[in-house]
């Protein structure tokens, strides 16, 4: 062989290559388990335990990616876009006597239904706005279906009489794994659940509709050029993703039992979060996975480590470690995320001909000149009491105030300002009663450490653009709120 010849078989051969980035949400999962194998080992049945509550969690984190998929912000109403028809289906069983299997599809249909209407009528509203307002329009939505949900059974004149409680199970069965037993409800979790993810994947893989709506996430705009129906498509995944939300709820309320005052805590919203950030926000695989691993470690954490807390700590050292760990880039889409988010427009600097004219000098330096006197004068004219409610309602001004200049201005969102206003907060005390710093120099303390810490917390967040920084924030305000700053620990 010539050695022409042996230079083309060379080039014949495929090439092998590693994408790390690529990999990076799986290898953190791995990560994650065997850091719960080494310091959270459990026995076999709690470990599928954890796998059951992972999989419930990984139906709602799904279902909030394909939302985020469509526009482009966190849908918060997730959990309850399900409550309401799972109430609807408990209230069928239990008031009317339906059938399990008459009235599960019942809910089924409703939660389809739910889902466009809600699409329709409160999201589309906003397909130009701001994603910050959108984000703002979701938290509304919970709160009404939310409220929905709990007024619902008084239409069958009962009150709340199910909320809370665990759904009984359609037949008798039980599973013993190790020493844990699983009744007929844990085996229907066992098996619906991994069939829905494997619904959901054929569905969005194999069909005309569901490779639609992977190019629509793309690019809304380019497959509306290309006669892709954009708006109708957004429809249907609010209706898909309410259908997955029901099913969580569903099969949590046979598990768990139905939520009371909400579809999901905190806590399992930030799990659900947790997986969507390990799975870059728009990898379903990767979010899936990532969501059966921290329902095994949460599980894991509650069984073996003296605070089931811990989970809270764990969860944003996770998030952090996988924002630095990812590359620092973005897609086009991702890239636009910024300037849909801001809500104001820049603050320009007034001209310098213009600043210079006398009358312009004298409204800026007036106005400097009465604030001050407004903050001096009045301890002299109000109460003790009334002047520390005015010192508190300034001290939440300039907590608002940053996030006008973080939200508003720069188009980035933190659910966690709050956090480190209280680890100042922390410090300062610290360090005026147990350092007997005096309260000048505690404050310079207490801003460079909150500045340190802040720093720690968004700098990785910004390695990617898009919900990362909220995400990251709101798993951090969760520790400290349950574990750093709780005096039990």
């Amino acid at each position: 062989m010539s050695v022409t010849d042996a230079a083309v078989a060379t080039r014949r051969v495929p090439r092998v290559t590693f994408d790390l980035d690529r990999a990076m949400p799986y290898l953190l999962a791995l990560g994650i388990l065997v850091v719960q194998q080494i310091f959270f080992g459990v026995p076999i049945g709690i470990f599928v335990r954890g796998i059951v509550v992972g999989l419930l969690t990984a139906l709602i984190a799904l279902g909030m990616a394909l939302t985020y998929r469509s526009n482009r912000f966190i849908n918060f109403a997730q959990g309850d876009l399900g409550t309401l028809p799972v109430v609807l289906v408990v209230m069928l069983m239990t008031a009317w006597s339906w059938p399990y299997l008459l009235a599960v599809p019942v809910g089924i249909i409703a939660a389809l239904v739910l889902g466009a209407v809600v699409e329709l009528f409160i999201i589309r509203r906003f397909f130009n706005a701001p994603r910050l307002m959108i984000t703002v329009a979701s938290l509304g939505l919970a709160q009404l279906l939310g409220g929905l949900a709990i007024l619902l059974p008084r239409a069958w004149g009962e009150d709340f009489p199910l909320l809370g409680q665990r759904l009984a199970p359609p037949f008798d069965m039980e599973l013993t794994i190790g020493t844990v037993v699983f009744d007929a409800n844990d085996v229907i979790a066992m098996i619906v659940a991994p069939l829905t993810l494997l619904g959901l994947a054929m569905f969005l893989r194999m069909s005309n509709v569901g490779m639609a709506i992977r190019a629509s996430a793309d690019s809304a705009d380019r497959a509306a050029l290309l006669g892709i129906p954009v708006k109708r498509l957004q429809t249907l995944v609010w209706s898909v993703a309410s259908l997955m939300a029901f099913i969580a709820i569903f099969l949590r309320a046979g598990i768990i039992g139905l939520p009371v005052f909400g579809a999901l805590s905190i806590g399992v919203l930030l799990r659900a979060l947790a997986a969507l950030v390990l799975g870059r926000m728009t990898n379903l695989l990767a979010i899936g996975v990532n969501a059966v691993v921290l329902g095994i470690l949460e599980i894991a954490i509650g069984f073996s480590a003296s605070s089931p807390f811990l989970i809270d700590p764990i969860l944003a050292v996770i998030i952090i470690v996988a924002l630095m760990l990812s590359r620092s880039s973005s897609t086009r889409v991702d890239e636009a995320d910024a300037s849909t988010w801001r809500a104001a427009d820049d603050v320009r600097p007034i001209p310098e001909n213009i600043a210079r004219i006398p009358v312009v000098r004298a409204a800026k330096w007036g106005g400097v000149a009465l604030v001050t006197a407004f903050v001096l004068v009045l301890p002299q004219v109000l109460s003790v009491d009334r002047t520390y409610k005015a010192s508190v309602i300034g001290v939440y001004a300039v907590l608002g105030l940053s996030v006008v200049v973080l939200t508003g201005w720069a188009g980035q969102v933190s659910l966690g300002q709050i956090a480190f206003f209280a680890i100042g907060a922390a410090v300062g005390a610290k360090a005026t009663l147990d350092w007997g710093l005096d309260l000048s120099l505690a404050l310079v303390v207490s801003f460079v450490i909150g500045a340190v810490v802040a720093a720690a917390v968004g700098l990785p967040a910004l390695r990617r653009r898009g919900f990362y920084l909220a995400v990251a924030t709101l798993a951090f305000s969760l520790a400290t709120t349950s574990y750093l700053l709780n005096p039990k620990y």
